[in-house]
């Protein structure tokens, strides 16, 4: 039995209760089930992570661009110089010049639409999945992650003050605390129960963004309060913005009794005619759609097109890469979240954005003056990790706060 694009089906599961259970679990028998990956075929993915893993019978075999003896075309008379990011994609794939050169052709042939060629000729099977179709991140720059990703140096527990490693420990480190560097953490909270959404702790390096490491867990909300405190303070007691919508608010109230570095959220109050300043990041369409969205892009934007290229990893982490390439926004509307799918969450996306829209908040804070003029002379000494973040737009936005708020009391 051969299925064939099985990721378009429309109701998989009638085929696995019916046609698969016709084929006999006998010598000679087989099932080959096939397809070009799609965001909508959870149950497709499901079935090739299952196989990867070694739960089911199944076999997973993946078969790349690459590896087809017909995907190559001469070097033209000419000669051929490859762009920065072919000889990127060349060195991590050992792609040939006569590869390059067809890929290059099989882009223009699709009008340039390097996004269209990648869902289709994807080079490995992480790649496969990612998607354009109401994706909130491009698909090019996705893929222009793919090189920097890497397992981490190790993977840990923490018990209280001590980082215990551990094989398959919830929390992923890339990078050890570094003396007088300055790392941010976002958090995102669930009530750990079985079957549910994860509690996710993202830790970046400021002013770059960096991810220096990842806690992932099913944990619950006061246990989650202890992890955080010492997750901070190992990361030289590092800035967390916790977000503090439904359970949160409890992880973030326990931790702001103990805990000496949260972030506060400054948002423009109209009605006080004042900045808020209550601790935590608080989550709405619009800080979703207006802030956290718009900054998390930003940022990729800049790292992905820098030249020459950075010399560090933006993001390493399979698992957040992974959401972020099913990361979806409904058409027409300003509501973000995981593409359907059992297995599709945003836990990961969420801390991270929340995490970079923090470090962004304080570049902007500390390299501008407290108000009115002296803060609208200070947009002009911007340091280059604000530019990095981009602080400078952000800066502006701040000085219009202030501004109103200067008007209002006067």
């Amino acid at each position: 039995l051969v299925l064939s694009e099985a990721a378009r089906y429309v109701n998989p599961k009638e085929i696995e209760s019916s046609t698969l259970q016709a084929v006999p679990d006998a010598p000679g028998s087989a099932i080959i089930i096939e397809s070009t990956a799609r965001p909508e075929g959870d149950w497709f993915r499901r079935m090739c992570d299952a196989a990867t893993e070694g739960a089911t019978d199944y076999a997973f075999h993946f078969i790349g661009w690459q590896e087809d003896p017909t995907c190559w075309r001469a070097v033209p008379p000419e000669g051929f110089e490859p762009t920065a990011d072919e000889s990127l994609l060349a060195a991590t794939y050992d792609l040939s010049p006569e590869q390059l050169c067809w890929r290059r052709a099989k882009i223009a042939a699709m009008l340039g639409d390097e996004d269209a060629f990648g869902m289709d000729y994807p080079l490995e099977a992480s790649q496969a999945w990612i998607t354009r179709e109401f994706a909130v991140f491009p698909p090019a720059h996705l893929r222009h992650l793919v090189p920097r990703l890497a397992a981490p140096l190790w993977r840990a527990t923490l018990d209280g003050e001590r980082v215990l490693r551990a094989h398959n420990g919830p929390l992923a480190v890339w990078e050890v605390p570094e003396p007088g560097a300055s790392y941010y953490i976002g958090a995102d909270v669930a009530q750990g129960l079985e079957g549910g959404d994860w509690s996710v702790a993202e830790v970046l390096k400021s002013p770059t963004g960096q991810q220096v490491a990842e806690y992932r867990a099913k944990i619950e909300p006061g246990e989650y309060t202890d992890l955080l405190d010492s997750l901070g303070r190992w990361y030289n007691t590092a800035m967390i913005a916790v977000e503090v919508n439904s359970i949160g608010y409890y992880t973030n109230a326990r931790l702001a009794d103990r805990y000496p570095n949260l972030f506060i959220f400054r948002r423009l109050d109209k009605y006080r005619r004042a900045l808020s300043n209550f601790l935590g990041w608080q989550t709405t369409g619009q800080t979703k759609a207006k802030e956290l969205v718009p900054v998390a892009k930003d940022v990729l934007y800049r790292y992905c097109t820098a030249t020459p290229p950075p010399d560090w990893a933006l993001i390493q982490s399979e698992t957040l890469w992974r959401e972020l390439g099913l990361f979806v926004q409904e058409p027409g509307t300003d509501r973000f979240h995981a593409a359907p799918g059992a297995e599709h969450f945003d836990d990961c996306v969420m801390a991270w954005m929340i995490a970079l829209t923090a470090i962004r908040e304080d570049l902007t804070l500390l390299s501008t003056a407290p108000a009115g003029a002296e803060m609208a002379t200070a947009i002009g000494a911007i340091t280059d990790p604000a530019q990095w973040m981009g602080a400078d737009e952000h800066r502006r936005t701040a000085v219009d706060w202030f501004a109103d708020r200067d008007a209002w009391s006067a």
